[in-house]
């Protein structure tokens, strides 16, 4: 990717990161595009965005764009959303997302060392390339 197309995806990324820190822009977003399985279980209102995004240069220098905490069916879990403003399709994207759990759960369990149960991690990757 030249330099160019790398600034305009930092740009698509910025915008899409700053535009969902807003509660009700990303509720909105998420009543658009989640399944309805998932609306069915999960309550907007309790939609929280995280403090930080996570990265891991292991990952071919991916990150979690937004991390959302929420309920779901009254149990804690997390919507996590990568933006993928490529042209190409990733045929890794799973493992990606497997780490990026691993990240979430590794973090739930050190800020909450009592708990006897992993909160369950919604991944929602929106893609925009054409294939």
């Amino acid at each position: 990717m030249n330099d160019d197309n790398k600034k305009v995806n930092n740009a698509h990324d910025t915008f899409f990161r700053q535009s969902l820190s807003h509660k009700q822009v990303a509720r909105e977003f998420f009543e658009q595009h989640l399944p309805r399985y998932v609306l069915d279980v999960i309550d907007l209102n309790t939609l929280k965005p995280e403090k930080d995004t996570l990265s891991d240069p292991g990952v071919g220098g991916g990150a979690v764009d937004v991390l959302f905490s929420a309920k779901f069916n009254g149990q804690d879990g997390y919507l996590m959303l990568l933006t993928e403003h490529q042209t190409t399709v990733d045929y890794f994207m799973a493992l990606r997302l497997i780490k990026y759990k691993l990240m979430i759960w590794e973090r739930y369990r050190a800020e909450n060392p009592k708990s006897k149960k992993l909160p369950l991690i919604y991944a929602f990757v929106y893609y925009t390339g054409k294939q």
